[in-house]
């Protein structure tokens, strides 16, 4: 997904709180993470502050170097997402990140999900504060013009 970068800085917290309250401990990642149990494409992305999803987010990885503590905790079904640190980053991403299990993309869904018959590829258009006048799905009753974006 192009709207993010690859990766962000390494995380250097040892605790970090859930959405629910609940203090996670996170262990802040050494190279004995990385153990022939541990198979990952990139290696170096267990424990730098973001929660991988697949094989990353096993114990084999120990949960991604302890990246995905939180995420466990506050999203305990959410399973089916390559990258867990999209969930409420203030962008809709549709697809298996806007279902229940993923708490609508942690939120970031709201706006969209509020048109259920609206069917368009990139749902983080819909109410977006610009109307998408050259592409004609989203200004629809649907849609909710645009999510009101096309209204004024």
């Amino acid at each position: 997904m192009s709207h993010k970068s690859a990766k962000s800085a390494k995380s250097t917290k040892s605790t970090k709180t859930a959405k629910s309250g609940k203090t996670v401990k996170s262990g802040k990642i050494a190279k004995s993470t990385k153990s022939a149990k541990c198979n990952v494409e990139f290696p170096l992305w267990i424990g730098d502050g973001d929660c991988d999803g697949g094989a990353y987010n096993t114990a084999a990885c120990k949960f991604d170097g302890g990246d995905c503590d939180v995420f466990n905790v506050d999203y305990p079904n959410c399973t089916n997402v390559e990258f867990p640190f999209f969930i409420g980053d203030g962008f809709c991403d549709g697809g298996d990140y806007n279902l229940a299990a993923c708490k609508f993309d942690g939120g970031d869904c709201d706006e969209f999900n509020k048109y259920p018959n609206c069917t368009v590829e990139d749902v983080h258009k819909i109410g977006n504060g610009y109307c998408n006048v050259g592409r004609p799905i989203y200004n629809t009753t649907e849609c909710g013009f645009d999510g009101g974006d096309c209204l004024d």
